[in-house]
């Protein structure tokens, strides 16, 4: 016999801290590597003593090394959370109709989506790395032409993660990264399975759920909190100036702007007709 919808809503709202959990503790093992990147430039330039063209030479291809390392080990690491990130964008969807006592046996679904997801999140990293090289590289040279001291080229690059300095930059466009791309994970997953579902469940809906966080929140994302469409419809999302409005899948749709998702952390979550609920009871 079905559950009752305070159930099956309380695994929702489980699925839903999982996936927050992840997030945050990507975020975190993300920026203690970057933080260890950070000590080892600084730890590099500061040992390096007066800066002659072959020093600064030497400087930069260490830098050069222990960025790469950042950049494969960072790597190494998204791939592995988006993988588990769509683990848990499937789950969001199973748990409420396994709640519900809807379907017994789930089908595979195809990776394809990740595999895309992940190549694409591994070249904004290059990107990221990339600039970060650049800009710690033209610090060292002016330390050659004799316009700044080792101390000055420091505190230019970052004595700490925080601050108008390279690293400063730096942690605030890795933290971005980080969330936008294992929360789209989470979106693509969770787009397919209840696409996957759709026959098979037919009143199944999804209704987009803003998450609270962020600040400040994007409005046109709060005015779409508990606004609920069928599978396969559109979600009608207004943009955040002027008069245009968005015919999307949910949160994170490719279609949207880098504006409508960077840091985004709404979610679409899966709404069985015969056992509706309000979003607000899981915010």
């Amino acid at each position: 016999m079905p559950h009752s919808r305070r159930q099956i809503d309380a695994e929702i709202r489980a699925a839903l801290r999982e996936i927050q959990s992840l997030e945050n503790a990507t975020v975190k093992d993300a920026l203690q590597m970057l933080s260890r990147l950070r000590e080892r430039v600084v730890l590099a330039i500061a040992e390096a003593g007066p800066f002659t063209q072959v020093v600064a030479q030497e400087v930069k291809n260490r830098v050069a090394t222990i960025i790469q390392e950042f950049d494969s080990n960072l790597k190494d690491k998204m791939t592995e959370n988006q993988r588990r990130m769509f683990t848990r964008g499937i789950k969001l969807v199973d748990r409420a109709v396994d709640a519900a006592d809807l379907i017994k046996a789930v089908p595979y679904l195809d990776e394809t989506a990740l595999k895309t997801a992940q190549a694409f999140t591994a070249d904004l990293i290059t990107n990221l790395t990339d600039d970060m090289r650049g800009k710690i590289t033209s610090q060292i040279q002016l330390g050659v032409l004799g316009q700044k001291s080792a101390t000055d080229i420091i505190k230019e690059v970052g004595r700490n993660l925080a601050g108008p300095s390279v690293f400063g930059t730096i942690r605030r466009r890795s933290e971005i990264i980080v969330r936008t791309e294992v929360n789209r994970v989470q979106a693509l997953a969770t787009e397919a399975r209840l696409k996957q579902l759709k026959a098979r469940v037919p009143d199944l809906k999804q209704e987009w759920l803003h998450s609270g966080l962020g600040q400040p929140p994007r409005q046109n994302h709060v005015d779409m909190n508990g606004v609920q469409v069928a599978i396969g419809e559109k979600f009608h999302l207004r943009a955040k100036e002027g008069d245009k409005v968005y015919l999307i899948t949910g949160p994170y749709d490719p279609t949207l702007p880098v504006g409508e998702t960077v840091n985004c952390r709404c979610v679409a979550i899966p709404v069985v007709g015969r056992f509706e609920k309000k979003s607000s009871e899981n915010t």
